[in-house]
């Protein structure tokens, strides 16, 4: 005699307990559920990103009337629609409506996911020497990125064409150039809660490993560009472990917050110094941040002979097969086009 157990089914996505007499209750491993949850997951975590990326489009224009019946310097001609504003309050509407929509979607996440959260909290302190390793690691994994996609950018223009990075105007005044600073710092660490706070706590039922290469291909579907979705990808791969390793979200978030200052005195170095002290000054920094992240790495893998290993789950599933299931949603290809799309957008045609 048998019988299924309907309310263990509810709480076990990846399979069912069955009660066999003198046995009793014994788990069947369920592939077809298990990757159905996958694909559910899939198109979920797609589906926030999509919509990240339509509701900062959509909401730039009632925003911008908002500010204008808020008393802004915002002129409108009520004939033709035209808009005149400065830069500053152009960017301040920016700042408002990624923030809303990026905030709205993380509630969102958090509750339709509380009881992944509520069992696994990433905001808690790091396992001690993690954080000390992990930040300077993640850092140069994210500068190397950065040198990749620099060169596959060159490597482009052995076809004639170039893809171009886009970059803060250099006429931007002081005001602008901070707010500027400001929003992508913030949205850094929102985006990195997202992903690797949220997204990478629910895609560890399916492994750590496939959690990280699906949470960095995540990061990918959000790039502007090429050199950015190279960067962001050998980033996310280094950051994701660190997160697993010492159980905390911290370590990602200061090492997502070193990237983007270190970047950001590259572009302020590169434009408002002479361009071969410039130059100068970029190589040594990164030259200190590898040797850094290498003599890290090395005391890492002496203290800790699991260093850089990875737990499986006993699931008889293929990694394969997990991608095949997480990459052939609707949603997942939605984000795909758009991503070809602002890939094409930043081709530069030489000649």
């Amino acid at each position: 005699m048998r019988h299924t157990v309907n309310k263990a089914e509810r709480q076990a996505e990846d399979g069912s307990l069955t009660y066999i007499d003198g046995l009793g209750f014994i788990s069947v491993n369920n592939r077809l559920r298990y990757l159905n949850s996958l694909r559910h997951v899939s198109s979920f975590f797609c589906c926030m990103i999509l919509i990240y990326f339509l509701a900062t489009q959509a909401l730039v224009r009632p925003f911008t009337y908002l500010f204008y019946y808020l008393g802004m310097n915002i002129k409108i001609n009520v004939s033709t629609g035209w808009i005149e504003m400065s830069d500053y309050i152009s960017a301040s509407i920016s700042f408002t409506v990624h923030l809303v929509v990026i905030l709205c979607i993380l509630a969102l996440t958090a509750l339709v996911y509380r009881t992944a959260f509520v069992n696994a909290p990433v905001f808690r302190p790091a396992q001690k020497g993690v954080f000390a390793i992990g930040v300077p690691v993640i850092i140069a994994f994210g500068l190397l990125g950065e040198i990749i996609g620099m060169m596959l950018g060159e490597f482009t223009e052995m076809f004639g064409y170039v893809i171009s990075s886009q970059s803060t105007s250099v006429s931007d005044s002081l005001e602008v150039l901070i707010l500027r600073i400001v929003l992508t710092l913030i949205l850094s660490v929102l985006i990195e809660i997202f992903l690797r706070g949220m997204a990478l706590t629910v895609l560890r039922r399916y492994g750590d490993g496939f959690a990280i290469c699906a949470c960095a291909i995540l990061s990918v579907l959000m790039a502007k560009n090429l050199q950015e979705g190279v960067s962001i990808f050998v980033f996310s791969l280094c950051a994701g472990y660190f997160v697993i390793r010492g159980g905390s979200l911290h370590t990602a978030l200061v090492a997502r917050v070193g990237c983007d200052v270190i970047r950001i005195s590259f572009y302020i170095a590169r434009n408002y110094l002479e361009s071969s002290l410039a130059e100068v000054v970029c190589l040594v920094v990164c030259i200190l941040i590898l040797a850094m992240a290498f003599l890290c790495c090395i005391h890492f893998i002496r203290i800790d002979r699991n260093a850089f290993r990875l737990m499986h789950p006993n699931d008889h599933t293929t990694n394969r097969l997990k991608f095949a299931n997480f990459c052939s949603t609707f949603f997942f290809f939605v984000l795909l086009f758009l991503l070809l799309l602002r890939i094409f957008e930043s081709v530069q045609i030489i000649g």
